[in-house]
């Protein structure tokens, strides 16, 4: 029997070595339920108030015109595993988001009680269920305004043509994308834009999105997900009515893929074990 620490490995196919592979694919295991635990998981998250808190801004100097994104979150109290810092924001303690709503409003700067869905709740456009609080109108993220929303976030669109410099490029290309995700969306119409300076932009962005869907390039919402907005902690007003505010992109890593990195790593270190 080999002791631990001797710093002499079991031979292979002998009794030691098997137990050292069974004992890494019970750690590995046990890596899977620790992700899949930490994973927030509400049958019914109007059951309990909003349990998220975030500082929202506009910075028309640079970023963005007035009434539409780029909008800056700062955490107060979301999860850990929100995206800051990404090539599109301005610190690592902040991120740039556009709203997925055109009826609703929020007045910047101001904090805001949140959830994080894959839908956006109340507002016009064109709801598509009934997910919200009480069964209110509510609408799935399309893919399309993930994908875009990835690139920005990532990086890919400022190699693409957006401007990554705060300047009055800028804040044309955030209104361009902006435009582009309340077309994908169904939030406004090409006809409800005519005579916006970007709608050409917008349009263009908009359909390469709706190509990359079309072509399989892309699928599902990947990291990105909504952050439902409330006046309220408790998400109602004075009046006793729902206190809906306008809904934002955020991204946060999806259960699955910690999932898929943890059983990457464990099948890395059994190819390395296996004899020779």
């Amino acid at each position: 029997m080999v002791a631990f620490g001797s710093g002499v490995s079991p031979a292979p196919g002998s009794p030691e070595k098997e137990n050292n592979v069974r004992v890494s694919f019970t750690c590995i295991l046990a890596a899977l339920v620790t992700v899949c635990a930490a994973a927030p998981v509400r049958a019914d998250i109007y059951a309990l108030p909003a349990q998220y808190k975030v500082h929202i801004a506009q910075d028309t100097n640079g970023y963005a015109m007035s009434n539409a994104g780029e909008f800056t979150i700062t955490n107060i109290s979301l999860p850990g595993n929100v995206l800051f810092g990404l090539a599109s924001d301005k610190s690592g303690d902040s991120l740039q988001t556009f709203c997925v709503e055109y009826q609703e409003h929020i007045a910047p700067p101001r904090e805001y009680w949140a959830d994080i869905t894959t839908y956006a709740t109340g507002g016009g456009g064109s709801p598509d269920g009934n997910k919200g609080p009480g069964g209110s109108p509510s609408d799935d993220l399309e893919p399309e305004t993930a994908y875009l929303y990835t690139l920005f976030r990532n990086g890919s669109l400022f190699t693409a043509g957006y401007e990554s410099t705060p300047s009055p490029d800028r804040e044309n290309d955030a209104r361009a994308l902006q435009i582009a995700i309340w077309l994908l969306e169904g939030e406004r119409s090409e006809a409800q834009l005519v005579g916006e300076t970007n709608l050409a932009q917008g349009k263009a962005w908009r359909n390469q999105a709706v190509a990359a869907v079309d072509n399989g390039d892309w699928t599902g919402l990947g990291n990105v997900r909504v952050l439902n907005l409330w006046g309220d902690r408790d998400r109602k007003n004075w009046r006793n009515e729902w206190f809906f505010k306008q809904d934002q992109l955020i991204m946060i890593p999806s259960p699955g893929a910690a999932i898929l990195a943890v059983m990457g790593m464990g099948l890395f270190g059994f190819t390395r074990r296996r004899p020779a």
